[in-house]
C-alpha cells in the first residue's frame, strides 16, 4: 500500500475520481479503508471505486467490523463509494454494511459475465 502513500492532494491537485477497483493490495480490506480514510487527496474525490471489501472479526483490534466500518465510514460519506466485488463484512448484514458505506454498491468484476444492474 506504499503506492497510496504518493497520493498527495500537492501531487495531484485536480484528482476527483480514483478507481482502485482492479487492484490488488497486499493489505486487508479494513486496512485499505483505513489508510484511503487517512489519504490527504481523500477530501477532494467524488467518487471512489475500491476491490471487493472482506473484513472479518480477526482483521479488527477490537473483534468487531461493524465498530471498525463505524469509525471509518464519515470520512467517505462526501464521495460516491463503489465496491468492484463481494462486500462481507462478518457478523454484519448487508443492509447495515450498504448504510455504513453510503449505499455502495457492489459493482461486479470486469470479465466475470455479470452484468452490471440499475
Amino acid at each position: 500500500m506504499e503506492q497510496l502513500d504518493e497520493l498527495t492532494a500537492t501531487g495531484y491537485p485536480a484528482l476527483r475520481h480514483l478507481d482502485l477497483g482492479g487492484s490488488e493490495f497486499d493489505a486487508t480490506s479494513l486496512q485499505l479503508l483505513a489508510a484511503l480514510a487517512d489519504s490527504p487527496v481523500l477530501p477532494q474525490l467524488e467518487t471512489l471505486a475500491v476491490p471487493g471489501l472482506r473484513i472479518g472479526r480477526s482483521d479488527c483490534a477490537d473483534g468487531e467490523p461493524l465498530a471498525e466500518l463505524a469509525r471509518l465510514a464519515p470520512r467517505f460519506v462526501h464521495l460516491a463509494l463503489t465496491v468492484n466485488g463481494t462486500v462481507d463484512i462478518e457478523g454484519v448484514d448487508q443492509q447495515e454494511a450498504d448504510r455504513l458505506l453510503g449505499g455502495a454498491s457492489p459493482r461486479p468484476q470486469h470479465g466475470s459475465g455479470a452484468r452490471e444492474g440499475n
